[in-house]
């Protein structure tokens, strides 16, 4: 004679227990790896960065987007009489 097995089937968690157990994880990777702030400082400076080029570049565009030519000097020194100096 053969042993008859049940097979039982456990419940699987809800969307809210898994959500729940990954952002305790994370939680605790966030406060115990060392690199995480120097990760987020190094990220924070970048977009500050980004953001300040940008802001320098921005006085060059007129309200509708376009870029305003600069006005060449009578007397450029730097390319004697061409006119491919700006």
């Amino acid at each position: 004679m053969s042993a008859a097995t049940l097979a039982v089937r456990t419940a699987e968690p809800g969307a809210a227990t898994v959500f729940a157990r990954a952002a305790s994880a994370e939680w605790v990777r966030l406060r115990t790896v060392r690199t995480t702030l120097w990760c987020l400082l190094a990220a924070t400076v970048t977009i500050v960065g980004i953001g300040v080029v940008m802001a320098f570049d921005a006085e060059n565009v007129t309200a509708t987007g376009d870029f305003r030519r600069r006005r060449r000097p009578e007397s450029s020194a730097c390319c004697w009489g061409s006119s491919r100096c700006w």
